[in-house]
């Protein structure tokens, strides 16, 4: 019966949190040294004048206005150099750390970091490949979705006004958005059937890693169920979308305070809620990848851990006396494969020795009585009387 992937999805996210925990670590860390060109330039500011006041005591937008207005040109100097290390540090970690979640999640194991990693490096070239045939195919469907919707939107904007144009423009973005997430779907089906496709062998003795033979699959894997597999996926990434943006919301309010805590800690809660729902996706992912393609080849992680040895088989047998000796015949024989239940388990008891020996001599092997024992001369008795 298939299982449902959202509840499923749910259940292996929660099963196996260190692929999530890892990934907000490194995100964090990603995000700390991106912003050490801000927080700089805001040390240089607050460090400087007493003005600054305002945000170290609470929150003033004229203030942050202004301190923005001074480095609005982008990094520069030594400071440059943390701001554009961010990106390329989050993008090694998601091509290290996503194919070990992909196998944890299909074969519903637990890895710890160094699996994790091994798994990514692994495949490493191959997530590359498939980054590359997702920007080049979904580039040029986006880039036209957008100059369409640019352009509908300027019509729109010369003949219609107020919440009617909004409305209207409203309707583009979602459609685009939809698109990006189908192509995001089908991808992340490569991704899932080249993790899979990874374990087999091929005849040379190596792991399978060819993106190019996942294409098709995926596609059917994509076209299979696919409303509801949508519907899955556009509800998760709703559902991390409004988390993420109520959370922000409530950081915004909590800014005109003394204490920056309230508004760090539900900051990264939205964060940490984006990663939660994006992990929750690719769980429902492999379950519905597991749904479609159940497992049907013995591969190296889905053989048993402690296979049993198989007794080794004659190559030849002619009868069933030469094998299994016994007293009569038997018409049908049992095969020697499989053989039958034992119909005699306990043995026989044998017969057991006399503990004492026997005491009578051993009778002669004559062939008639010895006429010496039964006729025998007698010596009449005298008579004392007479």
């Amino acid at each position: 019966m298939p299982r449902s992937p959202i509840l499923r999805g749910l259940f292996l996210t929660l099963r196996h949190p260190r692929p999530l925990l890892w990934t907000y670590v490194v995100s964090l860390a990603a995000a700390w040294i991106a912003s050490a060109t801000l927080r700089a330039e805001f040390a240089q500011i607050t460090s400087t004048t007493l003005a600054a006041q305002p945000l170290i005591s609470g929150f003033d937008l004229a203030t942050i206005f202004e301190a923005g207005r001074r480095f609005s040109a982008g990094p520069h100097g030594s400071f440059a150099v943390p701001a554009r290390t961010g990106i390329p540090v989050y993008l090694l970690a998601f091509f290290l750390l996503v194919p070990g979640t992909l196998l944890t999640y299909l074969t519903n194991t637990p890895r710890r970091l160094g699996a994790l990693l091994q798994q990514g490096m692994q495949s490493f070239w191959s997530f590359v490949r498939i980054t590359l045939l997702t920007l080049l195919i979904a580039g040029p469907i986006l880039g036209a979705l957008s100059a369409a919707q640019g352009a509908v939107s300027s019509r729109i904007g010369e003949h219609i006004t107020g919440e009617p144009a909004f409305l209207l423009d409203l309707v583009g973005i979602v459609a685009i958005f939809v698109v990006a997430s189908l192509l995001r779907l089908y991808f992340d089906l490569v991704e899932i059937h080249t993790i899979d496709l990874a374990q087999t062998m091929r005849p040379s003795g190596k792991p399978d890693r060819r993106v190019r033979a996942t294409l098709a699959p995926a596609w059917r894997t994509f076209c299979t169920g696919l409303p509801a597999t949508a519907l899955t996926f556009l509800f998760l990434a709703v559902l991390g979308g409004l988390a993420a943006y109520l959370l922000s919301l409530s950081a915004l309010r909590h800014l005109a305070q003394p204490r920056v805590w309230p508004t760090a800690l539900l900051g990264q809660l939205g964060v940490f809620t984006l990663i939660f729902t994006r992990f929750w996706q690719r769980a429902a992912e492999t379950v519905h990848f597991r749904n479609v393609n159940p497992i049907l080849r013995r591969s190296r992680i889905y053989a048993p851990a402690n296979p049993i040895p198989r007794a080794s088989i004659e190559p030849e047998m002619t009868s069933y006396g030469s094998t299994f000796p016994g007293p009569f015949p038997v018409s049908d024989p049992p095969s020697p494969i499989l053989p039958g239940p034992n119909s005699n388990p306990l043995p026989e008891p044998g017969p057991t020795p006399d503990p004492l020996p026997n005491p009578e001599p051993i009778s002669p092997s004559l062939a008639s009585p010895d006429p010496g024992v039964f006729h025998h001369d007698v010596t009449p008795k005298k008579d004392l009387l007479n």
